[in-house]
């Protein structure tokens, strides 16, 4: 039976249906973004200022309440499943633009939180992408995909439908909800109902989501073995994880809703973790027991050339085997990591303090080095990474000294590392001299480095869910004949058939390949910066501006294959071989590839000329062979603009 609440919502939302046709896109959203009246795909032609969402007539043609709203729910989770498996990654499951991956793409994903629009125009942006804006338009060709490749009719319309749900939901009840309700609203498409981490996009993140059952908590403050104190658990809700599909829920949920998750997830340990002990009284109401004690932080060791040295001397005895020399999260004891979940795990990349889950704080130094000594002294739960410090007579594992060097010795790693940015242009910078053969020339010490968020294709089949890879740097050098290209990416094996310690990390559920790169540039004549901005599609180009990709390979020990270099044609879907050659050579070394491209100015054929004074698209590609990356499945950048510097 449905219930009166159900109902009294459900007729709010037919309604909210019914009248979608005056609601209007903002006028911000209309300068840039105006639909055209009519819409060419699936083979038919839509007149998008009367076009209505055809599955709202299905739904009000049902002769029953109880079909209506059957039918009305079947829709909506259809199109719940269709968003989480192909939308999620950009645009979030806060639906507001923020998801994944979402820091890689420019223009940034749409926020479904705050566009006002009518189901025409979701039903023009989702079929024809970026792509399917009017080139007078700014900006021209965003990243967004033409779903008409890969969904079919009715699969926009129900995600259509979920959209005007979800965001009806957000209006009307978002404030409202509480607990268990937020819980199945919000968390259980990630950690599953019973809260067991198996919700539906679990197998497609990585790390993956976080399994309430034991009663373990990864980031705690808690001392030893003590359960997460609630203080963590609010922490993680509102704040989120960096570097995983966990986002910051305190931009939707108000403190008090967030409160009141923390007894549903307690409640979903199956190992009695927060229950108390039996009272005389069985009529008293059940309460978990609450954590107090924190990790104590005391005898900070000010941050000192001194305190590194030391710090270095202990990171190479008790943190390398797993982390790498420098920190890179190459494993050096040639052994694998799993979880107590046994999934396997890698070592995080402490050159890399944005991609940190709950210890880099942006705005005070000595706070994020008091957290990385709470975290060396607690160790991760559930994980490899140890506690260092004793709870019991047993001496430490580490010195409360030693903790605070190491401390501030993993802090400085960060040096070793260009963070990514929201800059859109790459520098090249002009030398008279003959351009360096070798990666390891002096001369690339004084040139700057730009780094680039990654994604991974997960618009097209084969696509790539779990990446490994997450930014790439490069610096460009150019004389009067050739430009040369420095690719370098933090990478904690030497992916190549054969080679030895590759072999013995490498995960046996996944294929190991070749780690392979790629620089993408657009032919000549399909791309403007002036008055209209114009360029191909990001991905591999499409049918009409095609683009050249030169591709490296780091080739093969068993077989013995060489490094292999290659030149394609993308014309989106299609990628087709040229002939020609480029010179290219890579080198692996201590959790980090370095590959040099050289290649000719003057553009012959299709291809380009490297112009001094013009902005040129360009766009770079990652396959990290030991994750199973080959063909279609890789990470690649967003088009950024390279300028020869005159």
């Amino acid at each position: 039976m449905i219930t009166l609440s159900q109902k009294i919502y459900f007729y709010t939302e037919v309604i909210f249906l019914s009248l979608v046709l005056s609601i209007t896109v903002s006028a911000e959203e209309l300068l840039y973004l105006t639909p055209p009246s009519t819409l060419h795909v699936y083979h038919k032609t839509y007149n998008l200022t009367t076009l209505q969402n055809p599955l709202r007539a299905n739904i009000l043609a049902q002769t029953s309440q109880e079909d209506t709203f059957q039918l009305y729910q079947e829709i909506v989770t259809a199109g719940h499943e269709i968003y989480f498996s192909n939308c999620f990654y950009c645009h979030g499951d806060l639906l507001n633009g923020e998801g994944p991956f979402a820091k890689g793409l420019h223009p940034p994903p749409s926020n479904f939180q705050t566009l006002k629009a009518s189901d025409a125009y979701l039903f023009w942006r989702i079929t024809t992408g970026g792509a399917g804006l009017p080139k007078e338009n700014s900006p021209w060709n965003s990243a967004m995909p033409a779903w008409q490749d890969m969904l079919n009719e009715t699969e926009v319309w129900q995600v259509i439908t979920f959209l005007n749900n979800y965001i009806k939901k957000l209006s009307s009840q978002g404030t409202e909800l509480t607990g268990k309700e937020i819980y199945l609203f919000r968390c259980a498409v990630c950690h599953g109902k019973d809260g067991t981490g198996e919700g539906q996009i679990a197998d497609f993140v990585y790390p993956r989501p976080h399994d309430f059952s034991m009663g373990s908590f990864k980031y705690k403050t808690s001392p030893g073995q003590l359960p997460a104190r609630d203080e963590d658990l609010f922490k993680t809700i509102k704040y989120g994880l960096n570097g995983t599909a966990m986002p910051a829920w305190g931009s939707l949920l108000s403190d008090t809703q967030i409160k009141s998750l923390i007894p549903v997830i307690k409640s979903l340990d199956g190992f009695g973790t927060w229950e108390q002990e039996e009272e005389e009284d069985n009529n008293q109401t059940h309460e978990f027991i609450r954590i107090t004690e924190s990790e104590p932080i005391k005898g900070q060791i000010p941050y000192s050339e001194h305190s590194l040295l030391k710090g270095k001397i202990g990171f190479e005895k008790n943190c390398k085997a797993c982390h790498g020399e420098l920190g890179r999260g190459n494993i050096t004891s040639n052994r694998p990591l799993s979880d107590d979940w046994g999934y396997r795990l890698w070592p995080r990349d402490l050159t890399k303090p944005w991609t940190w889950r709950m210890t880099n704080d942006t705005t005070n130094q000595e706070q994020t080095i008091r957290n990385i000594y709470q975290r060396l002294s607690i160790g991760i739960f559930g994980t490899p990474m140890p506690p260092n410090r004793s709870t019991s007579t047993d001496p430490d594992p580490i010195s409360l000294e030693d903790r605070w060097h190491i401390a501030n010795y993993v802090y400085s790693l960060r040096n070793n590392s260009i963070p990514p940015t929201q800059n859109s242009i790459i520098k090249a910078i002009r030398t008279e001299g003959q351009l360096p053969s070798t990666i390891d020339d002096l001369i690339w010490n004084d040139v700057p480095g730009i780094s680039m968020h990654l994604i991974p294709n997960v618009i097209k089949e084969e696509r790539l869910f779990r990446p490994l890879a997450n930014a790439i740097t490069v610096r460009v050098l150019y004389n009067t004949e050739k430009i040369a290209f420095l690719l370098e990416i933090h990478d904690r094996t030497d992916s190549r058939p054969g080679e030895t310690v590759c072999e013995l990390l490498q995960d046996e559920f996944l294929e190991l390949f070749s780690d392979a790169f790629a620089i993408q540039f657009p032919h000549k004549g399909t791309f403007k910066t002036s008055k209209d901005v114009e360029k191909p599609f990001f991905f591999h180009g499409d049918t009409v501006h095609h683009t050249t990709i030169l591709y490296w390979n780091a080739g093969s020990i068993k077989p013995k294959e060489a490094p292999q270099t290659l030149i394609f044609e993308g014309q989106g879907l299609t990628l087709t071989p040229q002939k020609g050659s480029f010179v290219a050579t890579g080198k692996w070394e201590k959790g980090q590839w370095r590959v040099l491209m050289t290649w000719p100015r003057q553009g012959t054929g299709d291809d380009l000329s490297f112009t001094e004074g013009q902005f040129i698209p360009i766009s770079f590609a990652n396959w990290d062979g030991s994750n199973e990356e080959v063909g279609s499945k890789h990470t690649l950048t967003r088009w950024y603009w390279l300028l020869l510097s005159e």
